[in-house]
């Protein structure tokens, strides 16, 4: 292996990061082909590693702690002058709980996580159509509980 391409291998994230980076496009490909959102880069900081997908009205961040138990989805979005934000999993528990899905512990093999993103981004699919088309209105409400 040349200087260079070790170089290069270095410099980029860990691969389990580049696992759940594919896994997000796969699971979450939806956000940008079915309603526009913008995916931005994986950013890694230590442990964790993101993914956004924004749309002028909502933002959908997937996360995901190496060691920690399996990825979360964070949604936020500005409702008037505020700034509110809530769990995926809040959405879930309130509109669809027969589809929650189990937190998880712990290091998980890749197949885990990718089937957790895969469930997360089912249920935003079937319970979370007013935010998927920009409506944050009830949003603030979701993180009530």
């Amino acid at each position: 292996m040349s200087d260079e391409r070790k170089r290069k291998k270095k410099s980029g994230p860990p691969e389990v990061f580049l696992d759940f980076e594919q896994a997000c496009r796969e699971s979450f490909g939806f956000l940008e082909e079915d309603y526009g959102f913008e995916r931005g880069p994986l950013e890694v900081y230590g442990y964790e590693g993101s993914i956004l997908f924004q749309s002028p009205g909502v933002a959908f961040r997937v996360l995901y702690e190496q060691g920690s138990g399996g990825p979360w989805v964070l949604i936020s979005a500005r409702v008037g002058e505020v700034l509110a934000e809530a769990g995926l999993h809040h959405l879930i528990a309130k509109r669809c709980p027969e589809r929650a899905v189990p937190p998880a512990r712990g290091l998980l093999p890749d197949a885990e996580v990718r089937e957790l993103l895969r469930r997360y981004a089912e249920a935003l699919k079937d319970c979370g159509q007013d935010l998927l088309r920009g409506d944050a209105s009830s949003l603030p409400s979701l993180s009530d509980n």
